[in-house]
């Protein structure tokens, strides 16, 4: 029996499987949720079972365990105590001036929320903090250009990381997404967009921003994790909202990023190669709440109250 096969939602989630790894992004945690005084808990134990993406992931693995369906089933007998558990982010850009919340168009294509508007996210496979970080560096390409006095642009691709993260690690995470948008842009016939991720070669070419200090003051939410009776993380600067519908914690850092004066945006990008359009808003009231995802259409509810 396979390590995956004999796991939990509480050893995943302290040794995740890494980028690359056999089972990454097909395997997920459960978790029992619940909100106090305003405050969400995520109590996580080994009792609690993994799930696996789709019954193909399951028999692959040789799990004992429920699909991502069934535990977006309110009618599941066995685990009706548990939900499912997402991260990500939304992000608002400053430049030259203007905000700008860019958010990703889902394909018509998808099999769930086809169509409409969403920040990074993805379910959670570790703790809520690595999975908002995670997914906010894989799915949002933020492209901007630094101004040197000569008046020569160096093109820098952001990337968020948190304190103790290993920077190598991010940075190089970025170099290789600029390499795949390369050859998903050549294939495509989009040489402009192409050139410009050839331009970031280097980790030089990659712009760290410590993504808690982008956290939005005004967003008060907090998601407290544990693994037992111990506290592992608390998120904040966040909106969380349950998604009854999909029995789903969905866990969104808000976050705020300026440039500097010397630096302008080149472009905001679909950072994996689903060919998703990139929209910038000046408000949350611009977004049609029908074009909206649950998360979202939950962030400008709250944030018009």
């Amino acid at each position: 029996m396979s390590l995956i096969a004999a796991g939990n939602s509480f050893e995943l989630s302290k040794q995740p499987i890494e980028f690359g790894r056999l089972g990454y992004d097909k395997i997920f945690i459960t978790a029992r949720v619940g909100l106090d005084d305003g405050v969400w808990y995520v109590f996580i134990d080994k009792n609690m079972p993994l799930v696996a993406l789709n019954e193909d992931v399951r028999q692959e693995f040789g799990l004992k365990c429920p699909t991502v369906k069934e535990m977006r089933n309110p009618k599941r007998d066995e685990y009706t105590e548990l939900s499912l558990v997402s991260g990500g982010s939304f992000i608002w850009i400053t430049a030259g001036g203007e905000k700008r919340l860019v958010l990703l168009q889902r394909d018509m294509q998808a099999k769930c929320d086809a169509g409409l508007f969403t920040g990074a996210a993805g379910r959670c496979d570790r703790l809520i903090h690595e999975t908002c970080l995670g997914e906010t560096i894989a799915e949002m390409a933020i492209i901007i250009a630094k101004t040197f006095p000569c008046g020569q642009d160096h093109y820098l691709s952001v990337a968020f990381y948190r304190q103790g993260e290993n920077r190598d690690k991010i940075i190089d995470a970025k170099l290789l997404q600029a390499k795949a948008k390369v050859l998903e842009y050549r294939a495509k016939g989009l040489g402009s967009d192409a050139d410009l991720f050839e331009r970031i070669k280097n980790p030089e070419d990659v712009r760290l921003v410590d993504i808690d200090a982008c956290k939005d003051e005004n967003c008060t939410g907090v998601v407290a994790t544990y693994f037992g009776e111990i506290e592992v993380e608390v998120v904040k600067g966040c909106i969380a909202y349950f998604d009854g519908e999909h029995n789903t914690l969905e866990v969104r850092k808000i976050l705020n990023f300026t440039l500097a004066e010397d630096e302008y945006l080149v472009g905001v990008f679909d950072g994996e190669n689903f060919g998703r359009k990139v929209a910038g808003f000046a408000s949350l009231q611009e977004i049609d709440p029908a074009l909206a995802v649950p998360t979202l259409k939950y962030y400008i509810e709250s944030q018009g109250q």
